[in-house]
């Protein structure tokens, strides 16, 4: 996600590349990563195999980036009006009665 929020903190604001790429290349990327992590390196070390649950991933991935967008513009959008609500209201206290 952070690699996200840098391309898109980089990026001029009417790319389209940048939301292809945060959307569904970096998600895809991070997906076979993680894939490729747990099966080579998160096996147990003492027993059988456990089951290998790929569609889950696939939808974590797929599902769970553009909702952690959503969720993170969401908050920015919260934060600049309140932001802005307070620097008005403290405008306002120094106005003489």
């Amino acid at each position: 996600m952070l690699a996200q929020a840098a391309l898109f903190a980089f990026a001029p604001e009417t790319s389209v590349g940048v939301a292809v790429w945060s959307l569904c290349g970096l998600p895809a990327m991070a997906f076979f990563a993680g894939y490729l992590t747990i099966t080579l390196a998160g096996q147990p070390r003492v027993g059988g195999r456990y089951p290998a649950n790929a569609r889950l991933g696939g939808l974590i991935c797929f599902i769970g980036m553009p909702l952690g967008w959503v969720l993170l513009i969401a908050a920015s959008q919260f934060h600049t009006r309140m932001s802005t609500l307070l620097a008005r209201s403290i405008a306002g206290r120094g106005r003489p009665a």
